[in-house]
Order: structure tokens, then C-alpha cells, then sequence
């Protein structure tokens, strides 16, 4: 199950607590040297955590009698997940994971009562307030949860937190997924606790199903919040030149993690370009920026970001605030998290500040906005870096290159999610170069490729080192 090594810390601590409380009296997991040493780090142990669920898939006594301890596929154990809840075991592995939910969800609609069940309709969407009355999950909700890709993200995330509630007597740990789920909070509640009471006594029953169940319901969740990570980034990509970065989104062939639309079209050069460069390279009055103070935005309850972040001059009500970015009716992104800020020297004396804001809802993927800012003569402060969006895997660096422009330059590299590959492994990355353009006034992007090999990502190292190495290329690349 490759599939665990995807997920973020936060969602696969719902399988281990499901492992190691239900199954604890044949769990080995935590027999494990690499548990003892890593624990809560559950990615690092992803492996064995899927082994386990192999393992009790099997039921454990059989598996040790005659599996040697290996377990079963993952396919297997849905299919007999799918025969214990009377569902036809037929299908690929996400239909009957798909099947499963809306079993679970059908059983949790009968025990709502007609004010639940209208508050469901409309987190999906339907306004027809009379499919509230019927005993039978209506075939309108079923529908919605197939027509996006983000329904059935919600659905799931529904259905696995109801039957935690069974299993471990608590709801999941959201926090990964606080910014997708938020509008769910009233079923994620007491009202999920009790509808998922029904599973109890009719679903869930002996040591394995109470692993293999609820493990199978989270493992499906995970399976669509993997998705949204993936795909989130290339539809977001449409409307952004800056990096052809999901999913979260996630992200399928050149994604990342963005989800924006820039103020400005950066403008790209790929050619020669020695006009561009002269005016680049043309002298720039910066004065030194003032002492200043940082402040992080507003954090709800969830831990997501209310506010962004901004930057203010000490002493006055001048300040820098980063804007947020809307994709859509439902997706805002907000960069009040962990502000920082670096002085950057220029060559006539004076000072720019690198500021950046993160925008994350607690789970292994996070993107910065980025803010290169001037103080002006006429006491304002002006960005001059527009549109610049990193993920948590990504390498950014401003150099002082006189041969090139009298500005500091700035660069950046960014992962591309390649097919067959997990979220933190090896990547190619997009590397992207800014140079100040004294006609324009503001730093403009006039290199950007992908790196021709590449680089270890956060599984090997605890940073991404990509642009020293490309540095000799990126100025060959610049000089042209």
C-alpha cells in the first residue's frame, strides 16, 4: 500500500490508534525497533503500518498458521470488508471503498433526524429539503458525491470520523484537512457519534473486523485526500505562469502545491534578451529599510489562518499585509502562518526584505507567498516580487550578481509530482530565476526550466538543496 506513504502524519495516526487500541492484543507494530524510536513519526514506519493491516486482514491466528505472517493484499481485505457488509465483491478496489462508504453513510442516514439529514443535503449541495424525509439515502446524494472529486473527499472524511467514534470513542484528528472540511463541523460533531452507532452493533464485530473496517474507511479517506492534493495544484495551475506546480493537492505530472492566481503575469524570457538585461543592470535607488516588526494572522480553532501576515514599520501604523488568494467559492487561501523576514543588502548600500507568510491546514504540505519589499523615499512600502508562490519542498535563494543586474537576484526551485512517485521521495524541479527591471520597477522572471536530474526531497534530508548546484546554470542561462 504505497498509498500510506503519501499521507500525512495526522491521517495516519488514525490507523495506528485503530491498530494498536483494537488490535493491540495481536498487534506487533509496536513491537517494532523503528516504532519505539519514531513514534509519532508514522511516515517513517508506513511499510509496517500497512503490513500490520495485511496482517489482520488475514485474521491473525490464520496468518500466522498459514502465511508465514505476511498477511493479505489490500484488495482482499476490501473485498471481504465488502462480503461482511453484504455489499456485491465485485468491482476495483476504490468502487468498493466508494460502495462501502455509502453503505455506512446509508445506515448513518437512518438514525438522523430530519434536521441532520437537511444539513447533509445541503453540505452537498441539494436543495430540495424534502429528500430530508425519506428513510433511504436519497440517490440526489449519492449522485452529488460522484459528480466532484471534493464530495467524495467529503463524504469519506464523514464516514471514517463517525466510525472512529465507534472504534476509539473519538472523532479523527482533522487538523490536516481543516481548510477542505471546515463546512462539516456540525457532522463531525456529537451528531456523527450518534448516527455512527448503528455500525456497532450491526458491522463491526470480533478483534480483525474492528481493525479491518475502520482501517479500510480510513485508508479510503486518505485515498481522496491524496487526490485532492494532486489535482488541487494542476487546476490551480491554469491561472498562474509562475510554476506549472497536487492535493494536494495535490498534484499529477508537474504539480506541486499552489493554488493561486497571480496579481501580475510575470514576464518570461527564454532567449536572448540584452535589452531586457540592460535595463536590469541599470542603477536602482534603494535606501536601507527601517526597523520593522512581523506579526502572524489570526488562527481559528481548527489552527487555520483567519488573517494574513504582515509586515509593519517599528514605531508607525505602516505595514505590508499579504493578500489572500481565492480560487473558488470554496477555496480561500490565507498566508498568516509563520511569518519571516531576512534583509537583503543591495550593492549602493540601501536594503530590501524577503518576506513570506505560509499557508497551511496542519498536514505535510504547506505554501509560502513571497514578498521581496522596498521603502521608498516617500516613507511607503512597495513589493517588488509578484505572484511568487512556494511549497514546503522547494529551494530559494538571492544572489548578488554585479556582471548581471546592480539588484540582488532571486531565485527559486520548485518539486514536480511525478507519476509513480511519493509526495516527500526524489523530484525534478522547476527552477525559476527573477531579475529587477528598472523600467518596470519591479522584479520580473526571466529564466525558467526544469532541472535535468533529480533532487532528494524531505524523506533523505530535512531541506531541499537545489539551486547551489544549478547556480552555474542559471547564470549561463541569465547571461545569454
Amino acid at each position: 500500500m504505497d498509498l500510506l506513504a503519501q499521507a500525512s502524519e495526522s491521517e495516519l495516526n488514525g490507523i495506528v490508534e485503530i491498530l494498536t487500541n483494537k488490535g493491540r492484543l495481536t498487534c506487533s507494530l509496536t513491537d517494532l525497533d523503528l516504532f519505539k524510536q519514531r513514534y509519532p513519526q508514522h511516515r517513517a514506519y508506513s511499510r509496517d503500518i500497512a503490513a500490520e493491516i495485511q496482517r489482520f486482514g488475514a485474521n491473525t491466528l490464520a496468518t500466522h498458521l498459514f502465511r508465514s505472517g505476511r498477511g493479505v493484499k489490500y484488495e482482499e481485505i476490501v473485498r471481504d470488508v465488502a462480503s461482511r457488509l453484504k455489499i456485491s465483491r465485485t468491482g476495483s478496489t476504490v468502487e468498493l471503498e466508494m460502495q462501502i462508504q455509502q453503505k455506512v453513510l446509508g445506515e448513518m442516514w437512518k438514525e438522523m433526524t430530519v434536521e441532520q439529514r437537511r444539513l447533509l443535503l445541503k453540505e452537498f449541495g441539494i436543495r430540495n429539503a424534502k429528500l430530508a424525509a425519506q428513510v433511504v439515502l436519497p440517490s440526489a446524494l449519492i449522485e452529488a458525491g460522484h459528480q466532484s472529486g471534493f464530495a467524495i473527499y467529503k463524504m469519506s472524511v464523514i464516514v471514517a470520523n463517525a466510525v472512529a467514534h465507534v472504534i476509539l470513542g473519538h472523532g479523527l484528528a482533522f487538523a490536516t484537512n481543516a481548510m477542505l472540511i471546515k463546512g462539516l463541523s456540525v457532522l463531525l460533531g456529537p451528531i456523527g457519534w450518534t448516527i455512527a452507532g448503528v455500525m456497532a452493533a450491526s458491522a463491526i464485530g470480533g478483534e480483525a473486523y474492528r481493525v479491518t473496517i475502520p482501517c479500510v474507511l480510513e485508508i479510503a479517506m486518505i485515498r481522496q485526500a491524496t487526490h485532492q492534493r494532486r489535482v488541487a495544484v494542476p487546476n490551480a495551475r491554469k491561472h498562474i505562469t509562475t510554476f506549472a506546480i497536487a492535493l494536494l493537492a495535490a498534484v499529477v505530472g508537474a504539480g506541486s502545491y499552489a493554488y493561486f492566481t497571480p496579481t501580475r503575469s510575470p514576464q518570461i524570457a527564454t532567449g536572448s534578451n540584452t535589452s531586457g538585461l540592460t535595463a536590469e543592470r541599470a542603477a536602482h535607488s534603494v535606501i536601507p529599510f527601517p526597523p520593522f516588526t512581523i506579526h502572524q494572522g489570526k488562527i481559528d480553532s481548527d489552527g487555520e489562518p483567519t488573517t494574513n501576515a504582515r509586515l509593519c514599520v517599528k514605531g508607525t501604523k505602516l505595514c505590508f499585509t499579504f493578500p489572500s488568494k481565492k480560487e473558488d467559492a470554496q477555496v480561500e487561501f490565507t498566508f498568516g502562518l509563520a511569518p519571516k523576514a531576512e534583509r537583503i543588502s543591495v550593492s549602493n548600500g540601501g536594503s530590501l526584505i524577503l518576506f513570506s507568510g505560509t499557508f497551511s491546514s496542519g498536514g505535510s504540505g504547506s505554501l509560502d507567498s513571497l514578498a521581496l519589499l522596498q521603502y521608498g523615499t516617500d516613507g511607503k512600502i512597495s513589493n517588488l516580487l509578484h505572484g511568487v508562490y512556494l511549497t514546503e519542498q522547494s529551494d530559494r535563494r538571492v544572489w548578488n550578481l554585479p556582471e548581471l543586474s546592480t539588484m540582488p537576484v532571486f531565485a527559486t526551485a520548485d518539486y514536480n509530482w511525478g507519476k509513480d512517485e511519493s509526495h516527500f521521495s526524489a523530484h525534478f524541479f522547476t527552477v525559476s530565476a527573477y531579475v529587477f527591471d528598472a523600467n518596470a520597477h519591479e522584479y520580473t522572471q526571466r529564466l525558467k526550466f526544469v532541472t535535468s536530474r533529480k533532487y532528494p526531497s524531505l524523506d533523505e534530508q530535512e531541506s531541499v538543496q537545489v539551486l547551489e548546484s544549478e547556480r552555474a546554470t542559471i547564470i549561463a542561462k541569465l547571461a545569454q
